[in-house]
């Protein structure tokens, strides 16, 4: 679901949510035998696990034309994802992952600033800073333990040239420009970053 905003004086403002929901029963392969009896034979067999996953995520956007040549945008996005793993016929006090749930939230917070010039040519900066924290939620009485969470920013440079008729462009830039290394759970998605300094090169085309 979105939303689309223009307002006067150039500005722009966009709305966004989704929701992902996913159940999934599956079995999964385990040995049988009978415990403090050495001498009872091992069966192999199955038992059910149930997975759910939810996620939601929510952005908003906003972009400012400040002339015919600059403008500037900011965007905040969060994700909220959890995954829960159960499986009814062992008992918690046995496993406590028979029954867990894993949480996390992810921020991202991105402003851009572009200049595009009247012969085709632009340069953009970028900045973003993603926050993300975890939670793993298991046994019974149910235990909750925070997981290592990340916090890191990244930096992207880029310039180059436009075609005319919109055709395409090709541009040059320096991705994550301060060097930053990063540990995301994967349980967020997330476009993937790069974790170490990278000169890019693209080019678009348009027929």
């Amino acid at each position: 679901m979105g939303l689309d905003l223009k307002f006067d004086r150039q500005i722009y403002l966009g709305f966004q949510a989704e929701f992902v929901h996913a159940e999934v029963n599956r079995t999964l392969g385990v040995f049988q035998t009978t415990p403090l009896i050495l001498t009872a034979p091992v069966t192999a067999g199955g038992i059910r696990q149930h997975l759910r996953y939810d996620e939601r995520t929510a952005s908003i956007s906003a972009n400012k034309l400040l002339s015919e040549e600059w403008s500037f945008g900011l965007r905040y996005r969060v994700t909220d994802s959890a995954l829960e793993r159960r499986i009814p016929e062992v008992r918690t006090a046995l496993l406590p992952d028979a029954d867990r749930r894993d949480e996390a939230l992810l921020h991202e917070f991105r402003v851009s600033l572009l200049f595009t010039h009247g012969s085709g040519f632009f340069v953009q900066t970028e900045g973003a800073w993603y926050l993300q924290t975890g939670y793993e939620v298991n046994g019974s009485p149910r235990s909750r333990s925070e997981l290592d969470g990340a916090s890191f920013p990244q930096v992207n440079l880029m310039a180059g040239y436009r075609f005319p008729r919109r055709r395409g462009d090709i541009s040059l830039g320096l991705l994550n420009a301060t060097d930053e290394d990063y540990q995301l759970t994967s349980l967020t998605p997330y476009a993937e970053l790069p974790h170490e300094r990278v000169i890019a090169v693209r080019l678009r085309t348009n027929f």
